[in-house]
């Protein structure tokens, strides 16, 4: 199975705190802009996700985990890519539940259009 793990600091043994499957092979992504490549180039089966990771826009407009989430479901919705399993591991308690509710709501909606 392949996953994408996005952080800006840890990596995906560094997450005691959930347990993932032993058969992922791990892609360490630490920006939106990596985030957005390796979405764009392939399938993975699993996203891992922080919300912090200090990303901005030359504008300083802040790009979160969420932010990354949201332009994956795009490509989702448009039928360019597969909804993975998606797993939070931040620690920003906020953010990881806006993480985790929008990927039920997707999930909810995309059985309905099956």
């Amino acid at each position: 199975m392949r996953g994408i793990f996005l952080d800006d600091e840890r990596n995906p043994e560094d997450v005691t705190w959930l347990t993932y499957t032993q058969d992922i092979e791990w892609t360490v992504v630490r920006t939106y802009g990596d985030f957005e490549r390796a979405v764009i180039c392939e399938q993975y089966d699993v996203i891992s996700f922080d919300h912090d990771i200090q990303d901005f826009t030359d504008e300083g407009e802040e790009r979160t985990g969420y932010t990354c989430f949201k332009r994956m479901l795009e490509f989702v919705l448009d039928g360019m890519y597969n909804l993975p399993i998606c797993y939070v591991h931040s620690k920003n308690v906020a953010g990881a539940k806006n993480i985790k509710d929008h990927y039920e709501n997707a999930k909810k909606f995309l059985q309905g259009e099956r």
